[in-house]
Formats: C-alpha cells, structure tokens, sequence
C-alpha cells in the first residue's frame, strides 16, 4: 500500500523544484532568454552573427547600420502577422523599420551594447554578453545535431533484408 502522506524527500523536492522554477522565471526576463525567444530571433541571430564576425567586435554606428540594413529583407519576410504597436516590443519587428531603428531597439532590449568613446567622432556598439551567450548557445545545439552516416542507413538496410528474409513464406 502507498502513502499519500509527503516525506522529507518529497518536500524537499518539491522546494528544490519550485526554487528552480522561480531562478527559470527570473532568468527568463534577461537579455539572453528574450533574444533566443524573440520572434524573429533566427534572423536577428543570424544577422548580428554575420554584423560581427571574428576580429569585428565593435563597430562605428554607420557601419553598423550598413551591414544590418543588407539584411533587412530577413526581418521583413517571413509572411507573419506583424504585431500590433501595442504588442511589439522594442525588438521585434515592425513593417518598414530602418536598420537605425533596429538597432536602437536592440540596444533597448540588451543585444548591443553602445560604446560612447571620447577619442571616436562617433559612438560604437558591439554584441552584448547576453547576445554572445545566445549565438554560442545556438552555435552549441548545431554541433550536437544528428547526422544520417552511411553506416547507419547500411545498418538499416540490413535490418529491412533480414526483416524481409525473415517474414518470407515459402
């Protein structure tokens, strides 16, 4: 016969579960969790990866604008519904948004971070942490992407004649 009654292993069990779950919930109002969130995170993503490859780790605001304004069509194209103003966040998607104002809502939303350097005309940006964070966890999850080898679609061909050898009537 079982118990209903909650033991020491239960409860604190449970204390464990629910102070995770508040430490999830916390962590998922940060920077890296909102971009991987996003709407439109793949794109976002793939263009700040490609705004700052290796080597490129700040940029001038005009660079900057640039590079980002080559790929918006990536923020414009998916054929989804664009949210109501009232609904969109700083760095979500808005039909005809420029590229400056892409990244002010990503510098608002805590994808880059702004440099104002005294010995630069003009003020700089680069990934934030949190963004750096997002693009290696992304980086981490291809890496560990199962591939179809030959040895294993051999394997199952194998399996299939000996599955057919085996159910053959004479």
């Amino acid at each position: 016969m079982t118990t209903t009654e909650p033991n020491r292993w239960t409860d604190r069990r449970s204390d464990a579960v629910s102070a995770r779950k508040e430490a999830y919930e916390q962590l998922r109002r940060a920077s890296t969790w909102r971009l991987l969130a996003a709407t439109k995170a793949p794109a976002v993503l793939a263009i700040l990866q490609a705004t700052f490859p290796a080597g490129d780790r700040r940029l001038p605001r005009s660079e900057l604008i640039a590079r980002v304004g080559a790929h918006l069509p990536l923020l414009h194209d998916d054929g989804a519904e664009e949210p109501d103003a009232a609904e969109e966040t700083e760095g979500e998607p808005r039909p005809g948004r420029s590229a400056a104002e892409y990244v002010d809502g990503w510098v608002r939303e805590g994808y880059l971070t702004r440099r104002d350097d005294p010995q630069r005309t003009e003020t700089t940006f680069e990934p934030s942490p949190a963004t750096i964070d997002a693009i290696q966890f992304i980086a981490s999850l291809e890496e560990h992407r199962p591939t179809t080898t030959e040895s294993r679609l051999t394997l199952v061909v194998q399996q299939f004649e000996r599955l057919a050898q085996e159910t053959e009537t004479d």
